[in-house]
């Protein structure tokens, strides 16, 4: 079924996102902080793909909009975190588990923002500062290859608003998703 919304329905829906963090996320308080200090909704389950993404929470407020249930967007938006420069370049040079994950995230046309928590990390990238022996020709390469094969959105931020980048990217994507195309309910099983 494919719902179309009015600007005070879709207010009221995004409303009550609530933010998914995968169990596996590690060294992320700073981000729960903001979430809690903000008041944004979030809970830690197992994400099939990505380290953060949302659903809109089916409840008295919602249900008289046809959210019967909770409408899951992990297969249309997830954002991926690295922790610093070391983190990703690892990841590099174990590409296969990271590059399984992108084919995964591909299948399903999910839009993954990649986030790595370095303001200056393109700038230590190209010039070699990391623990790694990697290359910064190849990290380089890697991570152009990845942006171009995957259509990734990589972006280097300050850790300190890593919570309030990820709850806006998750939001409007949402909000965009429900705006322009609707809502189909019937997915693939969480």
């Amino acid at each position: 079924m494919k719902y179309r919304f009015t600007d005070s329905e879709l207010k009221k829906i995004l409303k009550n996102i609530v933010i998914v963090v995968d169990t596996r996320e590690q060294i992320n308080q700073h981000i729960l902080d903001y979430f809690d200090d903000k008041k944004k909704k979030y809970i830690v389950q197992k994400l099939d793909q990505g380290d953060y993404s949302a659903y809109i929470e089916s409840n008295e407020e919602t249900k008289p909009l046809g959210v019967s249930r909770n409408w899951y967007f992990s297969d249309q938006i997830v954002v991926e975190r690295k922790a610093s420069v070391d983190e990703i370049i690892g990841n590099f040079v174990d590409r296969d588990r990271l590059e399984n994950e992108f084919l995964r995230l591909d299948k399903y046309e999910t839009k993954t923002i990649f986030l790595i928590e370095d303001k200056n990390g393109y700038e230590k990238i190209l010039k070699g500062k990391y623990r790694s022996q990697y290359r910064p020709v190849s990290a380089i390469g890697t991570m152009e290859t990845f942006i171009a094969r995957y259509g990734l959105n990589l972006q280097f931020i300050d850790k300190q608003y890593s919570g309030f980048k990820i709850y806006q990217t998750l939001y409007y994507h949402i909000r965009e998703i429900l705006k322009n195309k609707g809502y189909i309910e019937e997915q693939r099983p969480v």
